[in-house]
């Protein structure tokens, strides 16, 4: 009788898959996120996993016949939404114990073991003794990889829906209550950007890794000083802002520059309405001559010209006559050069090479299309600390310290190259022959000085597109 129930199952509806494009975009990230906001709630977020999100036709165990259920390790994905997963356990034709498992639509498992689906989907469900079948449906990927329990038990009903993540103290943590200017989790978006090289061109994955993609960035801000790099101070954006220079020229003929934070839709109308942004007088006290948004911390420190291509802040070098070196080519629909890697909305290459400062320096600049990056915010350094640490898990502190972009100035002070500024958490006075290291522990500031001779590693930063 159950070798003809076998048959049975096969001829009522019970497959053993297709393949699928609809997954996760990772599975660790969905699982990690998830841990962390309720994903499912989120219209943006559960396009990203709808796997996680109960979206997906199911993915179940898929064998015939096996004497094992361990002997079982094929998977395959249901046709659609409308299957779960099956296992049944019969006699095979020398009589003995065999397995089949698959893929079988809810009507077969309403039939077969009398679930009843206007509630919603079967997570757990008997056998059906007038049939003297031993079998199950269940309503999870990859749930059929048991024994049917035999005795007679309580049909569970569920609809599918995934419930949020309870708190320690017993609330519930939504996708749009947390921080909209933080990551849902660092590591995950750091791996999510290697995964998908233009990430931040999509509205879903920004709302997942806003940080990553340099959105509430920290920006110089002055109302007019007569030069970006006389601005010291700074303040964080709002999402959908981005850091920004405007050339204005003032009714008493004054020249200077407003430097801020601006909303991410005007900066998009310098590449496309230029003439209705410059040339005009902007209030009234002042024309507003050029200038251009850019992306991540600190971007904004000296003038910036609009264009009708991209946004640039790194410095201009110019092209090799030789073929493209390592650093210098962009992907299609990439934000960084290859090789290169998105953090906090700039991008960044890691050399680890030990070498002076002006063999760094001369590193990025002639064979990557860079500069020994600049102007590094504290969520900078804490950005590239995580991502350092991840890519050298075995390498000592001390030899993870990597030369940055800053040197003594006229005074005796510690600048960045590019702007000029005051490099934080470092003396003010120094030799002529001091450099600066980033360091990736947590235990102390940031940023030390060393010898300009002296030999690290160095971190080079590219052009975000």
């Amino acid at each position: 009788m159950r070798h003809i129930v076998g048959v049975l199952l096969c001829v009522l509806g019970v497959v053993w898959g297709l393949e699928s494009t609809c997954d996760d975009i990772d599975e660790d990230i969905c699982r990690t996120f998830n841990n962390k906001v309720s994903v499912c709630d989120d219209t943006c977020l559960s396009k990203l996993c709808p796997r996680t999100c109960n979206k997906c036709p199911r993915k179940c165990y898929s064998c015939n016949g096996v004497s094992s259920l361990n002997d079982c390790n094929t998977t395959r994905i249901c046709p659609d939404l409308t299957y779960d997963c099956l296992v049944h356990e019969g006699i095979s034709s020398d009589f003995k114990i065999s397995y089949q498992l698959g893929c079988a639509t809810k009507d077969v498992c309403v039939s077969l073991f009398e679930a009843s689906t206007t509630r919603g989907a079967p997570i757990l469900v008997g056998k059906k003794k007038r049939h003297g079948i031993d079998g199950e449906c269940c309503s999870t990927d990859l749930c059929n990889r048991h024994v049917p329990v035999k005795r007679k038990r309580q049909i569970v009903i569920m609809t599918g829906t995934i419930p949020d993540k309870p708190t320690t103290d017993g609330t519930t943590i939504s996708a749009t209550s947390s921080n909209a200017c933080a990551d849902i989790d660092m590591a995950s978006c750091q791996k999510l950007a290697t995964l998908k090289r233009n990430m931040c061109s999509d509205d879903c994955f920004v709302q997942a890794c806003p940080r990553t993609c340099g959105k509430c960035s920290e920006c110089y801000s002055c109302h007019f000083v007569e030069s970006p790099e006389n601005c010291t101070s700074t303040s964080v954006c709002l999402p959908g802002e981005q850091c920004y220079v405007l050339e204005k020229l003032m009714d008493n003929g004054k020249h200077g520059y407003q430097i801020g934070c601006l909303h991410e839709n005007v900066c998009r109308r310098f590449h496309v309405n230029a003439g209705d942004l410059f040339g005009r007088r902007s209030d009234h006290v002042g024309l507003t001559l050029d200038g251009n948004c850019c992306n991540g911390d600190l971007c904004n420190h000296h003038a910036l010209v609009h264009t009708t291509t991209t946004t640039t802040h790194a410095p201009t070098h110019a092209q090799p006559t030789t073929p493209a070196p390592y650093g210098c080519k962009y992907s299609q629909h990439s934000h960084c050069p290859n090789g290169f890697f998105l953090l906090g909305g700039k991008c960044i290459l890691v050399r680890q090479h030990l070498v002076t400062y002006s063999g760094a320096k001369d590193s990025c600049e002639n064979h990557h299309c860079a500069k020994l990056m600049d102007n590094i915010s504290e969520r900078d350094a804490d950005n590239i600390r995580h991502y350092v640490n991840r890519l050298l898990p075995d390498v000592s502190p001390e030899l993870k310290e990597m030369f940055v972009g800053a040197h003594v100035n006229s005074h005796h002070h510690l600048v960045w190259d590019s702007s000029g500024h005051a490099v934080p958490g470092v003396p003010h006075d120094s030799p002529s022959d001091t450099c600066v290291v980033l360091r990736t522990d947590d235990h102390h500031h940031f940023m030390r000085t060393t010898s300009c001779d002296h030999h690290h590693f160095y971190i080079c930063e590219a052009e975000f597109k």
